[in-house]
């Protein structure tokens, strides 16, 4: 029996939580979330911004760890890739531009012949992008966010 792109479709998120479930205890909301919205991306061509919080070691980059590593998962042309915010800096100062975030994951997408360039960039610890800044002007001390201009 020959197996439809609906049937694919619908299986594709099942699946990829039961992979998931391998190697994740738990975070039963975020694998289904993000299974479906990768199915979504996928097959219906719609692209969706997924912010995911939680404490630290609650498992968020760990889930983008196992699906990046992933052998058995559903193949598809499809690229996941990870990228840290810590060493991200302002334009003219020396270090990494959000630019090569995205000229990376080009890269990436060609070394895995994914010639769609459809794909997940998990940007881990963007918190730290608007983190408030402490000043002191005299006796008192004053918060400041260094990043207003991004909070468009």
């Amino acid at each position: 029996m020959e197996t439809t792109k609906t049937e694919i479709n619908k299986e594709f998120p099942i699946k990829l939580v039961k992979e998931l479930d391998k190697y994740i205890v738990g975070n039963d909301q975020y694998k289904i979330v993000l299974s479906m919205a990768i199915r979504d991306q996928i097959f219906t061509n719609k692209t969706k911004s997924i912010l995911v919080m939680g404490p630290t070691g609650s498992g968020k980059s760990y889930m983008i760890e196992v699906l990046e590593k992933c052998k058995t998962c559903p193949k598809v042309n499809y690229t996941i890739m990870t990228e840290a915010v810590d060493d991200l800096t302002e334009a003219g100062v020396q270090g990494k531009e959000l630019s090569d975030i995205f000229k990376r994951y080009k890269q990436k997408c060609i070394k895995e012949n994914n010639d769609s360039f459809r794909g997940l960039i998990f940007i881990d610890e963007v918190d730290k992008l608007i983190n408030p800044s402490y000043v002191s002007s005299g006796g008192s001390s004053e918060v400041y966010n260094r990043n207003a201009p991004i909070q468009h």
